[in-house]
């Protein structure tokens, strides 16, 4: 199956890149192989600036009462 024919959101120059993934609908049912792509593979993909956390782990950009 060409790449084009997945999605309409390929880039034409093919900067996303789709993987291949083995998922199941039940546990029962056979592993098949599942064409995807990640965050970090979007062409133009930009992360937000990271919160700080503390030693926790938790938020300090965030507060709750």
């Amino acid at each position: 199956m060409a790449a084009a024919a997945l999605s309409p959101a390929l880039s034409a120059a093919g900067e996303d890149k789709l993987i291949s993934v083995q998922v199941k609908r039940k546990p029962a049912d056979p592993w098949q192989e599942f064409p995807t792509r990640t965050v970090a593979g979007l062409a133009g993909f930009r992360p937000a600036r990271a919160a700080k956390l503390s030693r926790y782990g938790g938020r300090m950009d965030r507060r709750l009462a």
